[in-house]
Protein backbone atom coordinates (compact mmCIF):
# COMPACT_ATOMS: atom_id res chain seq x y z
CA UNK A 1 0.00 0.00 0.00
CA UNK A 2 2.63 2.38 1.09
CA UNK A 3 4.74 1.66 -2.73
CA UNK A 4 1.88 2.19 -4.17
CA UNK A 5 0.96 5.35 -2.49
CA UNK A 6 4.96 6.58 -3.36
CA UNK A 7 4.33 5.67 -7.13
CA UNK A 8 1.36 7.54 -8.01
CA UNK A 9 2.52 10.53 -6.35
CA UNK A 10 5.68 10.14 -8.18
CA UNK A 11 3.59 9.24 -11.51
CA UNK A 12 1.85 12.87 -10.89
CA UNK A 13 5.08 15.04 -10.82
CA UNK A 14 5.82 16.47 -14.29
CA UNK A 15 9.67 16.57 -15.08
CA UNK A 16 10.44 20.30 -13.86
CA UNK A 17 8.72 19.73 -10.57
CA UNK A 18 10.78 16.96 -8.88
CA UNK A 19 9.40 15.92 -5.22
CA UNK A 20 11.72 16.53 -2.54
CA UNK A 21 12.61 14.40 0.54
CA UNK A 22 9.66 11.80 -0.25
CA UNK A 23 8.22 10.47 2.90
CA UNK A 24 7.03 7.50 2.50
CA UNK A 25 9.25 4.85 3.40
CA UNK A 26 10.62 2.22 0.90
CA UNK A 27 11.87 -1.12 0.91
CA UNK A 28 11.60 -3.13 3.97
CA UNK A 29 11.75 -0.79 6.42
CA UNK A 30 8.99 0.48 4.94
CA UNK A 31 7.05 -2.93 5.23
CA UNK A 32 8.08 -3.54 8.72
CA UNK A 33 6.26 -0.13 9.75
CA UNK A 34 3.51 -0.43 7.74
CA UNK A 35 3.04 -4.28 9.48
CA UNK A 36 3.85 -1.93 13.27
CA UNK A 37 1.27 0.51 12.03
CA UNK A 38 -1.41 -2.02 11.13
CA UNK A 39 -0.85 -4.06 14.38
CA UNK A 40 -1.27 -0.96 16.55
CA UNK A 41 -4.71 -0.23 14.34
CA UNK A 42 -6.10 -3.50 15.29
CA UNK A 43 -5.20 -3.33 18.53
CA UNK A 44 -7.05 0.20 19.16
CA UNK A 45 -10.02 -1.20 17.67
CA UNK A 46 -9.83 -4.19 20.35
CA UNK A 47 -9.48 -1.82 23.35
CA UNK A 48 -12.29 0.26 22.07
CA UNK A 49 -14.69 -2.90 22.04
CA UNK A 50 -13.50 -3.88 25.29
CA UNK A 51 -13.99 -0.79 26.87
CA UNK A 52 -16.70 1.64 25.29
CA UNK A 53 -16.98 4.99 26.46
CA UNK A 54 -20.04 5.71 28.42
CA UNK A 55 -21.79 9.19 27.13
CA UNK A 56 -22.91 10.20 30.52
CA UNK A 57 -19.24 10.76 31.56
CA UNK A 58 -18.43 12.14 28.22
CA UNK A 59 -20.85 14.65 29.06
CA UNK A 60 -19.27 15.29 32.71
CA UNK A 61 -16.07 15.60 31.16
CA UNK A 62 -17.20 17.98 28.21
CA UNK A 63 -18.56 19.98 30.72
CA UNK A 64 -15.95 20.49 33.37
CA UNK A 65 -13.77 20.89 30.57
CA UNK A 66 -15.34 24.15 29.06
CA UNK A 67 -15.70 25.24 32.82
CA UNK A 68 -12.19 26.39 32.16
CA UNK A 69 -12.08 30.09 31.15
CA UNK A 70 -8.70 29.35 29.19
CA UNK A 71 -10.41 27.01 26.98
CA UNK A 72 -13.61 28.43 26.59
CA UNK A 73 -11.74 31.76 25.47
CA UNK A 74 -10.80 30.05 22.85
CA UNK A 75 -13.45 27.65 21.91
CA UNK A 76 -15.19 29.39 19.17
CA UNK A 77 -14.41 31.30 15.81
CA UNK A 78 -16.60 33.91 13.92
CA UNK A 79 -15.99 36.20 10.90
CA UNK A 80 -18.77 37.87 8.18
CA UNK A 81 -19.35 36.27 4.82
CA UNK A 82 -21.22 37.78 1.98
CA UNK A 83 -22.95 39.77 5.31
CA UNK A 84 -23.83 36.55 6.80
CA UNK A 85 -21.94 35.64 10.15
CA UNK A 86 -19.72 32.14 9.98
CA UNK A 87 -19.42 30.88 13.69
CA UNK A 88 -18.16 27.63 14.58
CA UNK A 89 -16.31 25.38 17.25
CA UNK A 90 -12.24 26.46 17.07
CA UNK A 91 -10.00 23.62 16.91
CA UNK A 92 -8.62 23.68 20.27
CA UNK A 93 -12.30 22.92 21.29
CA UNK A 94 -12.36 20.03 18.83
CA UNK A 95 -9.95 18.11 20.17
CA UNK A 96 -10.81 18.69 23.70
CA UNK A 97 -14.22 16.92 22.91
CA UNK A 98 -12.56 13.92 20.86
CA UNK A 99 -9.97 13.56 24.06
CA UNK A 100 -13.38 13.70 25.96
CA UNK A 101 -15.27 11.45 23.69
CA UNK A 102 -12.46 8.77 23.92
CA UNK A 103 -11.12 5.85 21.71
CA UNK A 104 -10.43 8.04 18.92
CA UNK A 105 -7.28 9.81 17.04
CA UNK A 106 -6.65 12.21 14.80
CA UNK A 107 -4.06 14.39 13.13
CA UNK A 108 -1.92 15.82 10.46
CA UNK A 109 0.86 14.25 8.28
CA UNK A 110 2.32 15.92 5.13
CA UNK A 111 2.95 12.76 2.41
CA UNK A 112 4.80 13.96 0.28
CA UNK A 113 6.80 17.40 -0.58
CA UNK A 114 7.55 19.38 -3.85
CA UNK A 115 9.62 22.46 -4.35
CA UNK A 116 6.79 24.71 -3.75
CA UNK A 117 4.22 22.66 -1.87
CA UNK A 118 3.49 19.98 0.18
CA UNK A 119 0.83 17.04 -0.35
CA UNK A 120 -1.16 16.10 3.22
CA UNK A 121 -3.59 14.37 5.14
CA UNK A 122 -5.72 14.94 8.03
CA UNK A 123 -7.68 12.49 9.58
CA UNK A 124 -9.81 11.45 12.57
CA UNK A 125 -10.74 7.41 13.41
CA UNK A 126 -13.45 6.47 16.06
CA UNK A 127 -11.65 2.91 16.33
CA UNK A 128 -15.27 1.75 18.27
CA UNK A 129 -17.79 2.50 15.78
CA UNK A 130 -14.72 1.91 12.80
CA UNK A 131 -15.60 5.16 11.04
CA UNK A 132 -12.60 6.88 9.38
CA UNK A 133 -12.47 10.54 7.84
CA UNK A 134 -9.71 11.64 5.95
CA UNK A 135 -9.16 14.75 3.86
CA UNK A 136 -6.32 15.41 1.45
CA UNK A 137 -4.59 18.82 0.80
CA UNK A 138 -2.32 20.78 -0.83
CA UNK A 139 -0.28 24.01 1.11
CA UNK A 140 2.26 26.36 -0.92
CA UNK A 141 5.31 27.26 1.08
CA UNK A 142 4.17 30.78 2.03
CA UNK A 143 3.62 32.15 4.91
CA UNK A 144 1.66 35.63 5.35
CA UNK A 145 3.39 38.17 6.94
CA UNK A 146 2.26 42.16 7.80
CA UNK A 147 4.99 42.50 5.03
CA UNK A 148 3.19 40.50 2.49
CA UNK A 149 3.44 36.95 1.63
CA UNK A 150 6.86 35.30 1.75
CA UNK A 151 8.00 32.15 1.05
CA UNK A 152 9.83 29.52 3.78
CA UNK A 153 12.47 27.95 3.28
CA UNK A 154 13.30 25.58 6.08
CA UNK A 155 12.31 22.35 7.23
CA UNK A 156 11.21 23.14 10.73
CA UNK A 157 8.73 26.30 8.84
CA UNK A 158 7.27 24.51 6.15
CA UNK A 159 5.85 22.00 8.94
CA UNK A 160 4.40 24.59 10.87
CA UNK A 161 2.66 25.88 7.62
CA UNK A 162 2.07 22.16 6.81
CA UNK A 163 0.15 21.60 10.17
CA UNK A 164 -1.72 25.38 10.57
CA UNK A 165 -3.14 24.77 7.47
CA UNK A 166 -3.78 20.68 7.81
CA UNK A 167 -5.59 21.39 11.69
CA UNK A 168 -8.51 23.36 9.98
CA UNK A 169 -9.08 20.02 7.55
CA UNK A 170 -8.53 17.67 11.03
CA UNK A 171 -11.33 19.89 12.84
CA UNK A 172 -13.95 19.17 9.95
CA UNK A 173 -12.53 15.45 10.06
CA UNK A 174 -13.40 15.35 13.90
CA UNK A 175 -16.72 17.01 13.60
CA UNK A 176 -17.80 14.10 11.14
CA UNK A 177 -17.39 11.27 13.73
CA UNK A 178 -18.20 13.40 17.17
CA UNK A 179 -22.47 13.36 17.68
CA UNK A 180 -23.73 17.24 17.06
CA UNK A 181 -25.12 17.69 20.42
CA UNK A 182 -22.08 17.07 22.13
CA UNK A 183 -20.16 20.05 20.32
CA UNK A 184 -23.39 21.81 20.82
CA UNK A 185 -23.33 21.08 24.87
CA UNK A 186 -19.34 22.36 24.61
CA UNK A 187 -19.85 25.25 23.10
CA UNK A 188 -23.34 25.97 25.08
CA UNK A 189 -21.09 25.19 28.45
CA UNK A 190 -18.03 27.26 26.72
CA UNK A 191 -20.88 30.58 26.57
CA UNK A 192 -21.97 30.27 29.91
CA UNK A 193 -18.83 30.39 31.20
CA UNK A 194 -17.37 33.57 29.49
CA UNK A 195 -20.39 35.04 30.91
CA UNK A 196 -19.94 34.55 34.15
CA UNK A 197 -21.31 37.01 36.52
CA UNK A 198 -19.87 39.77 35.79
CA UNK A 199 -16.52 40.01 37.93
CA UNK A 200 -13.42 40.73 36.06
CA UNK A 201 -15.22 41.71 32.86
CA UNK A 202 -13.46 44.95 32.47
CA UNK A 203 -9.88 42.91 32.89
CA UNK A 204 -11.05 40.67 30.34
CA UNK A 205 -11.87 43.35 28.27
CA UNK A 206 -8.42 45.20 28.56
CA UNK A 207 -6.53 41.71 27.63
CA UNK A 208 -9.15 41.57 24.55
CA UNK A 209 -8.08 44.85 23.35
CA UNK A 210 -4.25 43.85 23.88
CA UNK A 211 -4.84 41.12 22.02
CA UNK A 212 -6.30 42.81 18.89
CA UNK A 213 -2.97 44.41 18.46
CA UNK A 214 -1.03 41.93 17.04
CA UNK A 215 -3.33 41.64 13.93
CA UNK A 216 -3.11 45.84 14.35
CA UNK A 217 -6.34 46.68 14.77
CA UNK A 218 -6.69 49.33 17.46
CA UNK A 219 -9.11 50.21 20.33
CA UNK A 220 -11.16 52.42 18.07
CA UNK A 221 -11.24 50.50 15.28
CA UNK A 222 -12.47 47.32 17.38
CA UNK A 223 -15.26 49.73 18.57
CA UNK A 224 -15.81 50.16 15.54
CA UNK A 225 -15.87 46.00 14.68
CA UNK A 226 -18.02 44.82 17.06
CA UNK A 227 -20.32 47.92 17.16
CA UNK A 228 -20.14 49.55 20.54
CA UNK A 229 -17.82 51.44 22.85
CA UNK A 230 -15.68 49.17 25.20
CA UNK A 231 -16.49 51.25 28.10
CA UNK A 232 -20.20 50.14 27.18
CA UNK A 233 -19.22 46.14 26.65
CA UNK A 234 -20.96 43.31 28.31
CA UNK A 235 -20.04 39.60 28.18
CA UNK A 236 -22.12 39.53 24.86
CA UNK A 237 -19.67 41.94 23.24
CA UNK A 238 -16.61 40.36 24.62
CA UNK A 239 -17.88 36.91 23.53
CA UNK A 240 -17.79 38.40 19.66
CA UNK A 241 -14.48 40.07 20.42
CA UNK A 242 -12.92 36.83 21.14
CA UNK A 243 -14.75 34.85 18.66
CA UNK A 244 -13.05 37.47 15.83
CA UNK A 245 -10.02 37.21 17.04
CA UNK A 246 -10.15 33.26 17.26
CA UNK A 247 -10.86 33.21 13.41
CA UNK A 248 -7.88 35.92 12.85
CA UNK A 249 -5.69 33.52 15.11
CA UNK A 250 -6.60 29.99 13.16
CA UNK A 251 -6.43 31.93 9.68
CA UNK A 252 -9.51 31.83 9.00
CA UNK A 253 -10.37 35.99 7.88
CA UNK A 254 -8.01 38.69 7.54
CA UNK A 255 -8.02 41.80 9.32
CA UNK A 256 -9.62 43.44 5.49
CA UNK A 257 -12.20 41.05 5.49
CA UNK A 258 -13.23 40.99 8.82
CA UNK A 259 -13.39 45.19 8.89
CA UNK A 260 -15.08 45.18 5.15
CA UNK A 261 -17.35 42.37 6.65
CA UNK A 262 -18.39 43.88 9.98
CA UNK A 263 -17.87 48.02 10.28
CA UNK A 264 -21.28 49.35 9.93
CA UNK A 265 -21.81 53.06 8.80
CA UNK A 266 -24.47 55.95 9.15
CA UNK A 267 -27.92 55.35 7.60
CA UNK A 268 -29.25 57.87 5.02
CA UNK A 269 -31.14 59.75 7.88
CA UNK A 270 -28.25 59.93 9.81
CA UNK A 271 -26.55 61.80 6.83
CA UNK A 272 -29.51 64.07 5.97
CA UNK A 273 -29.66 65.00 9.78
CA UNK A 274 -25.53 65.90 10.24
CA UNK A 275 -25.52 67.32 6.81
CA UNK A 276 -28.41 70.02 8.29
CA UNK A 277 -26.29 70.59 11.83
CA UNK A 278 -22.96 70.92 9.61
CA UNK A 279 -24.65 73.06 7.06
CA UNK A 280 -22.48 75.93 5.87
CA UNK A 281 -20.83 76.41 8.86
CA UNK A 282 -16.54 76.40 8.57
CA UNK A 283 -16.06 75.60 12.26
CA UNK A 284 -18.15 72.36 12.61
CA UNK A 285 -16.44 71.28 8.94
CA UNK A 286 -13.21 71.57 10.06
CA UNK A 287 -14.24 69.95 13.48
CA UNK A 288 -15.36 67.54 11.02
CA UNK A 289 -11.82 67.18 9.19
CA UNK A 290 -10.02 66.60 12.22
CA UNK A 291 -11.94 63.62 13.30
CA UNK A 292 -11.06 62.09 10.38
CA UNK A 293 -13.58 63.05 7.72
CA UNK A 294 -14.17 65.30 5.05
CA UNK A 295 -17.70 67.43 4.19
CA UNK A 296 -18.09 64.74 1.43
CA UNK A 297 -17.23 61.77 3.14
CA UNK A 298 -20.11 61.68 6.00
CA UNK A 299 -21.55 58.41 4.53
CA UNK A 300 -18.36 56.88 5.90
CA UNK A 301 -18.98 57.52 9.61
CA UNK A 302 -19.05 54.73 11.10
CA UNK A 303 -22.57 53.82 13.30
CA UNK A 304 -20.73 53.69 16.48
CA UNK A 305 -19.36 57.09 15.97
CA UNK A 306 -22.61 58.91 15.34
CA UNK A 307 -23.90 60.41 18.60
CA UNK A 308 -20.38 61.22 19.60
CA UNK A 309 -19.64 63.41 16.41
CA UNK A 310 -23.67 64.93 16.52
CA UNK A 311 -23.09 66.00 20.07
CA UNK A 312 -19.59 67.37 19.44
CA UNK A 313 -20.29 69.08 16.13
CA UNK A 314 -24.09 70.49 17.26
CA UNK A 315 -21.79 72.28 20.20
CA UNK A 316 -20.25 74.09 18.08
CA UNK A 317 -21.37 77.88 17.67
CA UNK A 318 -20.71 80.42 14.77
CA UNK A 319 -17.90 79.60 12.42
CA UNK A 320 -19.91 81.82 9.23
CA UNK A 321 -19.85 80.60 5.63
CA UNK A 322 -17.35 77.93 4.43
CA UNK A 323 -13.67 79.56 3.75
CA UNK A 324 -13.28 80.68 -0.03
CA UNK A 325 -10.47 82.11 -2.06
CA UNK A 326 -9.11 85.63 -1.02
CA UNK A 327 -9.88 86.97 2.44
CA UNK A 328 -11.94 86.76 5.34
CA UNK A 329 -14.80 88.94 5.79
CA UNK A 330 -14.72 91.12 9.17
CA UNK A 331 -17.39 91.17 12.30
CA UNK A 332 -18.56 94.44 11.73
CA UNK A 333 -19.12 96.25 8.74
CA UNK A 334 -17.66 93.50 6.39
CA UNK A 335 -13.98 94.64 6.49
CA UNK A 336 -11.12 92.49 6.25
CA UNK A 337 -10.14 90.77 9.30
CA UNK A 338 -6.43 91.19 10.38
CA UNK A 339 -3.90 88.49 10.60
CA UNK A 340 -4.15 89.00 14.32
CA UNK A 341 -7.88 88.55 14.39
CA UNK A 342 -7.70 85.46 12.54
CA UNK A 343 -5.54 83.96 14.96
CA UNK A 344 -7.98 84.93 18.02
CA UNK A 345 -10.70 83.40 15.66
CA UNK A 346 -8.57 79.91 15.51
CA UNK A 347 -7.85 79.98 18.99
CA UNK A 348 -11.53 80.57 19.85
CA UNK A 349 -12.14 77.21 17.19
CA UNK A 350 -9.83 75.18 19.00
CA UNK A 351 -10.75 76.04 22.36
CA UNK A 352 -15.00 74.99 21.40
CA UNK A 353 -13.43 71.26 19.90
CA UNK A 354 -10.76 69.01 21.77
CA UNK A 355 -10.46 66.42 19.78
CA UNK A 356 -8.28 64.43 22.67
CA UNK A 357 -11.39 64.64 24.82
CA UNK A 358 -13.60 62.93 21.82
CA UNK A 359 -10.81 60.34 21.18
CA UNK A 360 -11.01 59.29 25.20
CA UNK A 361 -7.39 60.27 25.56
CA UNK A 362 -5.89 62.39 28.94
CA UNK A 363 -3.65 64.91 28.69
CA UNK A 364 -1.31 64.97 31.54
Amino acid sequence: MTNSLQRRNQASVSEFDEPVAPQAPVGAVGFLAAEKEAKQMEIAMITAKRFPRDYTEVEMKVEKACSRERLAAAAEYSFPRAGEPITGASVRLMEVIAQCYGNVEFGVSEIQRYTDYSEGEAFAWDFENNIRVSRRFTVPHYRDTKGGRKRVTEDRDIREVVFNYGSRNMRACIERVIPRDLVDLALEKCRETLNGDGNGLADRIKKCKKAFEEYEIDALLLERIIGEKCDRWNAGHLRLAIQYYNALKDGETTKQALVEGTVKTISKAQIDELSGIIGANQARIDALEALGYELGEIKNISAVDYDKIKTTISNIQGGGAPKKGGQKTGKKGGAPETKEAEDEAGDEEAEEFDEDSFFGNSKA
